[in-house]
């Protein structure tokens, strides 16, 4: 029996609306979530992770990652202005300042303490944060209003930097789409039964692929079968994955003798025909979590 249930609650003038799906008697399954039992405030400080996603890297701190959001052209073009006169002013409404400030300061540390980054986690926050700006806004607005022609060069500049912003983050998934595309037409004209995969069995399932996928992911190969396919990108998975199942997977597979290079792809993608069917100890079985 699944019970769904649905409530509503405010934490500090925050009001948030909360879905919990609870399975039977495990009220509190949602807890086992790797990311909340890896949290840590020592992350705060980390930008490299150890975790069951693999080895990752980042550019920033995760307490710099999380507070740059309210900074951020592509979030928020105007927010350093906007703090600025959140200082400067000292002009907002206690009741409602201080209750949305603590809340926005209770979310950022939770999320710094995730040995994870990801840039939808920033959203939440957003409209709380933008309501302590109004004030702020207000103030700007005023100042431009003997400034018309200013102020249309700032809209301007503003509009063509944000389009620039979302051409820049577009083009990467419109390239990978063209990538799967291409990976799926050139498997579909050689009619496996069966591919090997890591990263892209969703995409190959979408555009057409009807036979058995093999996620390298999910457990330990001890054979391969006969006829089947391989498609994997090394570039990006050997650092990530290094003695974890895609890259211990890979690696195995590439033993055999019979493995055949069949065509490369942009961004690293490889794709491989298995020729024979073989049987072996694969000395890197384990899962590591």
């Amino acid at each position: 029996m699944i019970l769904k249930t649905h409530f509503c609650f405010g934490i500090d003038g925050n009001s948030c609306c909360c879905s919990f799906y609870f399975k039977g008697n495990d009220v509190f399954g949602f807890l086992n979530n790797f990311q909340l039992q890896s949290w840590s405030l020592l992350n705060c400080f980390s930008r490299n992770f150890s975790t069951v996603d693999g080895i990752s890297q980042y550019a920033l701190p995760n307490i710099l990652f999380i507070f740059s959001s309210f900074v951020h052209p592509g979030f928020l073009f105007p927010g350093l202005f906007f703090i600025f006169l959140i200082w400067y002013n000292k002009n907002q409404p206690s009741f409602l300042f201080k209750p949305l400030v603590f809340g926005i300061l209770l979310y950022t540390i939770f999320l710094c303490g995730i040995p994870f980054q990801n840039t939808r986690f920033l959203v939440p926050v957003l409209p709380f944060f933008l309501i302590i700006c109004f004030p702020s806004y207000l103030t700007i607005l005023s100042w431009f209003h003997y400034r018309r022609k200013l102020f249309y060069l700032f809209i301007f500049i503003v509009v063509t930097i944000q389009f620039f912003l979302v051409y820049r983050a577009l083009l990467p998934f419109y390239k990978v789409n063209m990538v799967e595309k291409e990976i799926t037409a050139m498997v579909l004209k050689h009619e496996p039964k069966s591919i090997y995969t890591f990263g892209l069995d969703g995409a190959l399932r979408s555009y057409g692929f009807t036979g058995e996928l093999i996620n390298l992911f999910d457990h330990p190969l001890d054979s391969v079968v006969n006829g089947s396919f391989l498609v994997f990108n090394k570039s990006a998975c050997e650092k990530q994955w290094k003695g974890r199942n895609p890259m211990i997977n890979f690696e195995f597979i590439l033993k055999s003798e019979q493995v055949k290079l069949i065509d490369t792809f942009t961004g690293g993608w490889e794709l491989y025909e298995i020729h024979e069917k073989y049987r072996l100890v694969n000395p890197g079985v384990s899962r590591i979590n």
